[in-house]
């Protein structure tokens, strides 16, 4: 179950997601919120009672009155915070995973009142950032007041500098998902905890910290040198252990989750990896805090990256099974649309990702040509070929937006490939007639398609903020980031193909079971849409209501989603013991 708690913590935006006897309990670090455990959080919550919030300084808080610059001007007035909420939500003994600055914060809580701490995990973190003599902190005192500088001049500007400087530059979705949650800050909060941040000395408090520790860094952090780890370990007189995880940047939780996830099994041979080890063994959450061989992909469930065309496409198999699950975006995505499903689904399939060649996220800017893919067939002969280069047959393919129609074409030309259609929000014409409701007027499409010729960056912002749940509002940047590294003449291309487009008489010839799969309000693809496409197509099929707002359910309303997947696939998804959201 996900859980919204009530006062401090509601100012906060506390929440409990999953159940269990043991509590993990996340805090963001500077610029963050919450979002940046997006990639773990599913698989701790299935057996895991996990609480997420946001810091008074984060963008993502609805009362901007609570940042005060003077109350917070020490680590203690955040670990006070911390000791009020965990005491709300009655929580005691619980493993404390801090990022970046939060792992000072958690320290200084856990010498206040230890009970509270069951374990810290002190990831990216860092007592003291200004070097000395006989200490590397990884800035010169110059190199600060340069970066306060910088902030108070230019915050926006700043933001986008720093995030691609502290974030692994091969992760551009990570780089932009940080940048957007800095740049939401105040710039006043910005510079104020910046300022504490950096001119902050907590090394002499570390002597005084009693829980057990795990040291996660990775190899190559700008922000923090390996060699402070070595340091806190060191400096810690309680038990610790350093973990290094072969990642760059300062976020290994969301660049490198599946090793944030591991730990090396010492008692096999050297660094064999092996799932989430026991809570009653104290070591780290590299993760090996947490019992079950059910929380990650299973040794066999490699990560590969294909070859040819499926190279092109970006294409990737996670995980293993005797099924497969073949994941298409939609216009303006990419594969990372998937984020929040795939690690569910790897741990009991064979799940394939890819880019359509229209995506901003594929290498070759040439392999969209804008003539051969004036027609669905197009994308349909690509599928095709992708899954036989795959030697894929009998998938279930789950088709986002115009990936369900790109789908159904596949399926007629090439049944034996196909043993389940999932049409999520897809439509077969988007414009309305007397009798069919498409969503859009004839009128509407000719606008639409104008502003993207003439301001493709202002309207993918726009056009993003109105197809996604406004409350979700990472979940907006995520797709209008997506959106905006599509380059504008395969925008208008592929948008005048979808919304011309009319496959409403194609229905007819769907051989294949579906499950057509919408939202309770989608801008994009009204309701009747979904019935519409149940009654036209001929094979067995069924319509799911996900209750959500707009067009991207597997995002939004993720664990809903893997409730329909799971009432459709064998052997059954189960996103944790109690659904819901």
């Amino acid at each position: 179950m996900v859980m919204v708690e009530t006062g401090l913590s509601k100012s906060m935006n506390a929440r409990t997601i999953g159940s269990g006897d043991e509590t993990v309990v996340l805090a963001h670090g500077y610029g963050g919120d919450q979002s940046m455990w997006d990639k773990i959080v599913p698989y701790l919550a299935r057996q895991y009672r996990v609480v997420v919030f946001d810091w008074s300084f984060s963008g993502a808080v609805n009362d901007p009155n609570l940042f005060d610059p003077v109350k917070y001007s020490t680590f203690d007035a955040f670990a006070d915070d911390l000791i009020s909420l965990l005491e709300e939500m009655n929580l005691k003994s619980s493993v404390f995973v801090g990022h970046s600055m939060s792992g000072m914060i958690g320290c200084i809580a856990s010498i206040k009142r230890p009970e509270l701490f069951k374990r810290l995990i002190l990831v990216a973190a860092s007592p003291r950032y200004i070097n000395l003599e006989d200490y590397e902190g990884g800035f010169e005192s110059s190199d600060v007041e340069q970066l306060l500088s910088s902030i108070e001049s230019n915050f926006h500007q700043w933001a986008s500098s720093f995030a691609s400087r502290v974030v692994d530059p091969n992760d551009p979705t990570t780089v932009d998902k940080f940048k957007n949650s800095l740049q939401r800050m105040s710039p006043e909060a910005a510079l104020s905890t910046a300022k504490l941040i950096f001119h902050s000395d907590q090394r002499d408090m570390l002597e005084k910290v009693t829980i057990p520790c795990t040291i996660i860094q990775t190899t190559h952090d700008l922000a923090v040198p390996i060699s402070i780890g070595y340091f806190m370990q060191k400096k810690i007189k309680a038990k610790s252990t350093v973990e290094i995880i072969d990642t760059n940047g300062h976020f290994p939780q969301l660049t490198a989750h599946l090793q944030f996830l591991e730990r090396r099994n010492k008692q096999k041979k050297p660094y064999q990896t092996y799932p989430l080890a026991s809570l009653s063994l104290s070591f780290s959450l590299s993760l090996s805090l947490f019992p079950s061989p059910h929380l990650l992909p299973q040794q066999s469930n490699m990560v590969m990256v294909e070859t040819s065309l499926s190279k092109s496409m970006n294409a990737r198999t996670i995980g293993s099974g005797d099924e497969t699950v073949v994941l298409a975006h939609g216009y303006g995505g990419d594969q990372s649309m998937w984020d929040k499903i795939v690690p569910y689904l790897a741990r009991q399939y064979r799940v394939v990702v890819f880019d359509w060649s229209f995506s901003g996220a594929v290498n070759d800017p040439n392999l969209f040509d804008p003539v051969k893919y004036s027609t669905f067939d197009a994308f349909a002969d690509d599928l095709i070929s992708l899954l036989e280069e795959m030697n894929l047959k009998s998938s279930v393919f789950v088709g986002h937006s115009m990936s369900g129609m790109i789908g159904c074409i596949a399926s007629i030309k090439r049944p034996e490939l196909f043993k389940r259609l999932m049409l999520v929000a897809a439509s077969p014409r988007y414009i309305n007639l007397e009798d069919y409701e498409g969503g859009f007027e004839s009128s509407d499409v000719e606008q639409l398609l104008s502003s993207i010729e003439s301001n493709f960056h202002q309207w993918a912002s726009s056009f993003a903020s109105r197809v996604v749940d406004p409350n979700d509002p990472t979940t907006v940047d995520k797709f209008k980031n997506s959106l905006q590294r599509m380059s504008p003449e395969a925008a208008l291309s592929t948008a005048k193909l979808i919304f011309h487009s009319d496959h409403r008489d194609m229905l007819e010839k769907v051989m294949i079971p579906c499950t057509i799969i919408q939202t309770t309000n989608d801008l994009a693809v009204p309701t009747s849409v979904g019935y519409f496409m149940q009654k036209k197509i001929k094979a067995k099929s069924t319509v799911e209501i996900i209750n959500t707002n707009g067009h991207f359910p597997q995002l939004t309303a993720h664990l809903q989603f893997l409730e329909v997947l799971g009432g459709v696939l064998e052997p059954k998804v189960e996103p944790s013991k109690s659904r819901g959201s």
